[in-house]
């Protein structure tokens, strides 16, 4: 046995297709933040435009056990826009243009990691039952250009209230979005 310590090391930088361990996948707690007020009451929250063109809402969800905000896409094609809309009711928003009541609920959030493009991204999901980033392409008119937006995608205003995903809102409730297929 010798009598030389061992040398020491260097620690080793994680492996590029390591995947994340921070903040850890599972499911949280979540509430969306308090929008501000002013002339952009809808903020930190973002109304924008994918890459694809796809009229996309950037809510941004304050999770307590990790005392972290993240940001959640919400898409608003005519495929997407039921499960986007079903989100936003769990949240407890009542009006897109103002995103009147988005802060009224807490609701269960799933954080996970997605192998994509090469790389590990976090993806953060409000489940409905059924790190920073910003839109693409931000929408200058604020929540009412946002709103025309979505109803020209979807050829009929964002349904809120529930009810018929394909029909205008009529305030009454219904069973919501169907399941997504992802």
């Amino acid at each position: 046995m010798s009598n030389v310590p061992p040398i020491p090391q260097a620690p080793q930088a994680p492996s590029p297709t390591a995947k994340p361990i921070d903040p850890r996948e599972g499911r949280y707690k979540a509430k969306a933040v308090t929008p501000g007020g002013g002339d952009k009451p809808h903020l930190p929250h973002e109304f924008g435009l994918s890459k694809q063109n796809t009229p996309e809402l950037l809510v941004h969800l304050y999770v307590p056990d990790l005392q972290r905000t993240f940001v959640s896409p919400l898409y608003f094609s005519k495929e997407a826009a039921p499960y986007s809309e079903e989100r936003l009711r769990a949240l407890g928003c009542v009006d897109l243009t103002t995103l009147a009541g988005i802060d009224s609920n807490e609701v269960d959030v799933e954080i996970r990691y997605d192998w994509y493009d090469g790389s590990w991204r976090m993806k953060v999901q409000i489940l409905s039952g059924g790190g920073v980033f910003h839109t693409s392409n931000p929408v200058a008119g604020g929540g009412k250009e946002f709103a025309a937006i979505v109803a020209a995608t979807l050829g009929r205003p964002a349904n809120l209230a529930g009810g018929d995903a394909g029909a205008a809102t009529n305030g009454a409730g219904g069973a919501g979005a169907p399941k997504p297929p992802f």
